[in-house]
């Protein structure tokens, strides 16, 4: 490669870092919202500064939580006796966190 094209590419590399990183901050934002929205659950919006929303369960243990929403496909990790974390990355698209949002709909019922 020339110079000025590895500074090209590596510009190219960085700004798709930085689309990719916003368009996640996003999707756990909408789950965040959505989740915090039913019953059952709590959600600290204004701690949703990443791809990570951390979600206090309110009627059931975390550990009941992610056994349930692992039973419809959907993994998150339970942090403690009432905490669990989602992460959205690189590979979850809009339409896993619409499947994830009416996941935890079907348990807060």
């Amino acid at each position: 490669f020339k110079q000025k094209t590895a500074y090209e590419i590596a510009s190219c590399l960085v700004g798709s870092e930085m689309c990719i990183r916003d368009r996640d901050h996003t999707r756990a934002y909408k789950l965040a919202e959505s989740v915090n929205s039913m019953n059952g659950f709590e959600v600290d919006i204004s701690s949703v500064q990443s791809n990570m929303a951390y979600i206090t369960c309110q009627n059931k243990p975390a550990s009941v939580i992610v056994s349930e929403l692992e039973k419809l496909g959907i993994d998150v990790l339970s942090i403690n006796d009432d905490v669990v974390r989602a992460v959205v990355h690189l590979h979850i698209t809009d339409e896993d966190i619409s499947r994830t949002i009416d996941a935890f709909r079907n348990i807060s019922n």
